[in-house]
């Protein structure tokens, strides 16, 4: 894991009402796309949360019912000018795309402008190296869209053409960031202005001249967009076009940040004590869910203390130099955390190191001229979408059913106040360490889902905030779990595979809790009126 202090993603969001709508009617923001209950001010874990509890249990119910006033009407059109110009537009941004046919990767891209947007508009940044950074990034975008080239077709599944899309449109943000932060010449919050600093190398402040919020409205392609501000009302003497000098020049022990350095950074690790491995891959290519599949032979030369992702990477980049496309293989943050990596190495699930997700693996794992096998998951639940790429969705469907708990929100009270034992905490938080990455249904003969759902339903019902929905969480989260996977057997294969070590104990707590709920009279357990 590489750890930098950053800037954490791009904060704030949209302003939305209780049912997440903007003040658009009909465009909902969920997550970290609204300022909900965080603002610009959150951490990782409680954006994440909201996340969650967006778009699993508040927008399925709001935007059913902002939809709902369409009941026994008329299909929309698609014949209106705007729809037809929206989509022409956008088929001819993924045409162009596509046609390009240039010389460089879409990643090449990605890279270059990460670190024209590091360089110079980092948490460290002053007015010389934004102003370079306005003139780098519009020459980045006119050779991005004069010479990318994206593998593949625009008519199916295509992760090269999705990052193009990405990319094309972090060009417009970035662009955008860096304007807006050289037109505010302070320095606020996290983002230090090297201008705008005390003789102690302290941010400083400007209220009488920034104390507002900033809109850029977007002018169209190629043209400079233009601001408009919220005043703070109480700054009334403040002006709408700040001076070009607002502070003192920077001091000599201003606080720059290192990566900000014109100079390349140096390699962390010496070639000459670097171990090399050749190795020869079996790796599962199939175009589509109904498509015929079968093994390809790549071979590959990568570092030992690469990352088995990072090996694919350079898999990709070797059959984008050789005009092949590349392999499609699910990954985001590639910190054991988030769960969306996963495939079968050599047979084993995530591979042959014990506790440990397939993005955490590493290549000094294997032996210099091995072969590797690579496949998908292999579960009727997890259909494939293309390569080593599947479909988790079930794993959803089973969290909707129960995951979840209906306590009152509110302000939260003092840990010490809840009366929980030690134990139950303790085993509450170990099903919690559940990822979802869905190695355990992978490893299991039977294809059961059995260790994950009993962890996401035991994490709620060991705890007092969960016990109000324990017996109906249950037989909803086990009867919507058959609907999708095998039954267990107890083969434990689920709990040796699992990246996060959770125990087949808490396949035993769903069990006593899905026959107690079934057999045992539910007024006396003190939930749904009998007859």
């Amino acid at each position: 894991m590489r750890i930098y202090p950053a800037t954490h993603y791009t904060m704030g969001g949209l302003w939305v009402d209780y049912n997440l709508q903007t003040t658009i009617p009909g465009l909902f923001a969920l997550g970290e796309a609204n300022f909900s209950d965080h603002g610009a001010n959150r951490l990782g874990a409680s954006a994440l949360m909201q996340g969650l509890s967006d778009g699993y249990f508040v927008a399925p119910s709001t935007v059913a019912g902002y939809l709902a006033q369409w009941l026994g009407t008329e299909p929309v059109p698609t014949d209106d000018a705007a729809f037809r110009e929206s989509l022409e537009e956008t088929r001819g941004r993924i045409d162009s795309l596509v046609s390009v046919n240039g010389t460089s990767s879409v990643d090449h891209y990605h890279r270059e402008l990460g670190k024209i947007v590091w360089d110079r508009c980092g948490m460290s940044r002053n007015a010389t190296g934004l102003e370079k950074a306005l003139a780098e990034i519009p020459a980045l975008r006119e050779q991005f869209w004069s010479d990318v080239r994206v593998p593949g077709r625009a008519d199916g599944m295509n992760q090269s053409l999705e990052n193009a899309l990405r990319v094309a449109d972090f060009m417009e943000l970035a662009e955008l960031k860096v304007r807006d932060a050289l037109h505010r010449e302070e320095s606020c919050g996290g983002h230090f202005r090297e201008e705008s600093q005390t003789e102690d190398g302290e941010a400083r402040r400007d209220d009488d001249n920034f104390a507002y919020v900033a809109a850029w409205e977007w002018g169209g392609e190629n043209i400079q967009p233009m601001r408009s501000s919220t005043r703070n009302p109480s700054n009334s003497n403040a002006s709408n076009s700040p001076s070009a000098a607002t502070s003192d020049p920077p001091t000599a022990n201003a606080r720059t940040h290192g990566a900000q350095a014109d100079s390349d950074t140096p390699a962390l690790t010496s070639e000459a004590t670097m171990k090399v491995l050749k190795l020869s891959l079996r790796v599962w290519r199939q175009d589509g869910p109904d498509a015929p599949g079968g093994f390809e032979t790549y071979d590959v030369e990568i570092p030992d203390d690469a990352s088995f992702l990072e090996m694919l990477d350079k898999v990709n980049e070797n059959l984008f130099q050789a005009g092949a496309e590349p392999i499609t293989f699910d990954h985001d943050c590639r910190e054991g955390i988030c769960g969306t990596c996963g495939v079968m190495i050599d047979g084993q699930a995530h591979g042959p190191q014990k506790a440990t997700a397939t993005c955490q693996l590493h290549m000094r794992q294997f032996s210099s001229g091995q072969t590797i096998q690579i496949e998908p998951w292999r579960a009727a639940g997890f259909p494939i979408v293309k390569d080593l790429m599947v479909n988790r969705a079930a794993f959803d469907r089973i969290v909707e059913s129960g995951g979840y708990v209906t306590v009152t929100t509110g302000a939260a009270p003092d840990a010490n106040e809840i009366p929980i034992p030690k134990d139950a905490a303790d085993s509450a938080m170990d099903a919690a360490a559940c990822i979802g990455c869905g190695a355990c249904v992978a490893a299991c003969p039977n294809s059961a889902a059995n260790l994950f759902t009993a962890a996401k339903m035991q994490h709620l019902n060991l705890l007092p905030q969960g016990r109000a929905e324990r017996w109906s969480r249950a037989e909803d989260m086990v009867e919507t779990m058959e609907e999708y996977f095998g039954s267990c057997t107890n083969h434990g294969e689920c709990q040796e595979a699992c990246p996060k070590e959770i125990s087949i104990d808490f396949i035993a707590m769903m069990n006593r809790d899905y026959l107690k709920a079934k057999l045992v009279n539910r007024r006396r357990l003190g939930e749904r009126k009998i007859g």
